[in-house]
């Protein structure tokens, strides 16, 4: 899951008819920015997608939604983190939505999915990375698809890889699997049966396998589960800053209600649910003294500890909110605006 300035309430009452990229669309949709202490925001782009921090916090990379029936193109945006677009790409992408843009943590490099080379694998993609700017992309495994997660030191690439009967749409499917890929020298290697990989900053990796979230090291040894009856459609999981805690939202844990639960990543305590609110999306702060988490339309602060009630930060009426992420200094969060389904 994937992360500046203060926003005045001026701006944000200035730019809400807008977005920085200059399109008008209805008020409070798409990309906005809103203020960490007082809830003022700002559109950043009227169209969808999903927000990245740079990791100094000077620039948000932004993943459209793939467009096109016939050579789809996912729209790739950065932008200074005051607002204004510094640059755009269209890249080519599998006919079938298989994800983000991922940045490498030094900023110079994407990965992303290309169209497959093969016209018979139909529900996939081929994972490719490319220069940030631009220039030539170059493929290196097939039958993947989701967003690319770049390990630690930008090295290696976690990849769900689907069968070659699932990749033509058979019916007689076997699980995904997800594989790290060496960026330049090594073989490709298949660590987990599962989804969604992140990596953790000891370098493992957190795999949702069946319904549960698992910890596996990237040679595929050591796995051990972390939570249990991880049950919901989009489940949302970020690491705490100083590495020992994650924070899980949508954990059903047996319960038709899903909350925020924190789990013990050393496995020294078990899991712990912090309130009752029907969390759908967390992000951790990087002072780690505070959470972030969408609860319907509305976006609270959490303490950790547990002990102070959560504080409404924005309530956005009436639309769906997801990709929370925290700016590097705390100041800001980036967050997904949408008209739900059935308002469309």
């Amino acid at each position: 899951m994937r992360k500046l300035l203060v926003v005045a309430a001026g701006l944000a009452a200035a730019t809400a008819g807008a977005g920085a990229d200059g399109r008008s669309a209805p008020r409070d949709v798409g990309v906005l920015l809103v203020d960490g202490q007082t809830g003022a925001r700002q559109r950043l782009t009227a169209a969808r997608g999903s927000a990245a921090w740079s990791s100094d916090g000077r620039r948000i990379y932004v993943s459209g939604e793939a467009r096109g029936d016939v050579r789809p193109r996912l729209p790739f945006a950065i932008f200074d983190a005051r607002g204004p677009r510094i640059a755009r790409r269209a890249l080519r992408t599998a006919d079938v939505a298989t994800g983000d843009v991922a940045v490498s943590p030094d900023g110079r490099r994407i990965a992303y999915q290309l169209p497959p080379r093969d016209p018979e694998l139909l529900n996939t993609g081929d994972l490719a990375v490319a220069a940030l700017r631009g220039g030539r992309s170059r493929r290196l495994l097939s039958r993947t698809s989701g967003t690319p997660a770049w390990s630690p030191d930008g090295r290696r690439i976690a990849v769900v890889r689907l069968s070659a009967s699932e990749a033509r749409g058979d019916l007689d499917r076997q699980p995904a699997r997800v594989v790290v890929v060496p960026l330049w020298r090594g073989r490709a290697r298949v660590v987990a049966v599962g989804l969604a990989p992140i990596w953790l900053r000891d370098g493992r990796l957190l795999v949702w396998s069946g319904d549960d979230l698992v910890v596996v090291r990237p040679d595929g040894r050591g796995r051990r589960t972390v939570l249990r009856d991880v049950r919901a459609g989009e489940p949302s999981w970020e690491q705490s800053p100083d590495g020992g805690t994650l924070a899980v939202a949508a954990a059903g844990q047996g319960s038709p209600r899903y909350h925020l639960t924190l789990v013990d990543l050393a496995g020294g305590r078990p899991p712990r649910r912090l309130g009752d609110e029907q969390a759908s999306d967390v992000a951790w702060a990087p002072d780690g003294g505070r959470l972030a988490i969408v609860v319907a339309d509305r976006i609270l602060v959490v303490d950790p500890s547990g002990p102070a009630p959560a504080r409404e930060l924005a309530r956005i009426r009436r639309r769906q909110l997801d990709g929370l992420t925290w700016s590097p200094d705390g100041r800001r969060l980036a967050v997904t605006a949408r008209v739900p389904a059935r308002e469309d």
